[in-house]
């Protein structure tokens, strides 16, 4: 996503996008643009909602980081890995937090970046078409 963060016209608050965000599968990366006479942006909800996804939230300064921002997010979606779990108690509609916790057997430093949890819905009732 490249924004300045601010919001315009928007139909939902910032609280709707991010509970939509942490309902779907999808990573945020965001890249914001900010003018700096310009009241309205606010880039610290780019870091919020990249965040929320296990994404991750950058501020290029020229055009020249732009475009390597751009080639360090193409990267890593090259470069990551899924974890899955099948979690002990039924689907309840809540929001629940994860975290993760790697080590490195050789003392490696490693990046792991994770959702900040998931909300726990139901499966979906499907009807017979009658």
């Amino acid at each position: 996503m490249i924004a300045d963060g601010g919001d315009n016209a928007s139909a939902r608050t910032f609280d709707d996008v991010i509970g939509m965000a942490r309902a779907s599968n999808a990573v945020i990366y965001g890249v914001a643009l900010v003018d700096p006479i310009d009241q309205s942006a606010q880039p610290k909800r780019l870091e919020e909602l990249a965040r929320a996804t296990g994404g991750v939230s950058f501020r290029p300064q020229t055009a020249t980081d732009v475009a390597q921002v751009l080639r360090d997010v193409a990267a890593e979606i090259r470069h990551t890995y899924t974890v899955g779990y099948t979690p002990t108690r039924p689907p309840d509609g809540a929001y629940r937090a994860v975290r993760v916790v790697v080590a490195d057997p050789d003392k490696r430093r490693l990046t792991v970046r994770t959702r900040s949890g998931y909300t726990a819905a139901p499966a979906p009732v499907v009807g017979r078409g009658e």
